[in-house]
């Protein structure tokens, strides 16, 4: 039987329930948002990227070990296998991501690196409203800390700071980066 005619199996997985990682398939994102993490020799969370709707990711991209795949948001996937046209089609976006990520981490000061971060994921998984691009799902202060390399209170001082500046709005209810945020920064949403 010719597999491009058999229905993929859609598996669902909720917010922080790990997708098993495999070492001959990889994962196709249909819905939601996820996270890929490895870890260093004292236990410390390295991000290694943020994943949505059409992405691809497993253990045979990343070849790291340890290697998670931490859903931030429920998620929709199915597998594919790693030998698959369709895993070499994505190999390019993941690497341009993955470098646009690393780019970030060499942002300094630490406000501009955060502030160049929560811009990266709007552009890349916001949407647009009448003052700016929202970001509909929950980052935990402590997620992005372990994304740009620092702690958590770090984070929600200079997010608070950010906030009183009106470079942004967020909360646990709204996550929103005005459009003149954007403007100020020389990128387009």
């Amino acid at each position: 039987m010719n597999s491009a005619h058999c229905p993929s199996i859609i598996y669902r997985f909720e917010r922080h329930h790990r997708l098993p990682t495999r070492k001959n398939s990889l994962w196709q994102i249909h819905e939601g948002l996820v996270r890929t993490v490895t870890w260093d020799d004292d236990g410390r969370v390295i991000v290694l990227g943020y994943w949505g709707v059409g992405s691809v990711v497993g253990y045979g991209i990343d070849q790291m070990d340890p290697y998670d795949i931490q859903p931030l948001t429920a998620v929709s996937v199915t597998s594919i296998s790693l030998n698959s046209a369709l895993a070499s089609s994505y190999l390019l976006a993941h690497q341009k991501q993955t470098n646009e990520l690393l780019g970030l981490l060499h942002c300094h000061p630490m406000d501009n690196r955060l502030l160049r971060f929560i811009i990266w994921l709007a552009q890349r998984f916001g949407v647009s409203k009448k003052h700016g691009i929202e970001v509909r799902f929950l980052l935990t202060h402590q997620e992005i800390a372990e994304t740009l390399g620092t702690n958590r209170v770090t984070i929600t001082r200079l997010i608070k700071q950010l906030e009183s500046n009106g470079k942004l709005h967020w909360s646990r209810k709204r996550r929103l980066i005005p459009y003149q945020t954007f403007d100020r920064y020389g990128q387009t949403p």
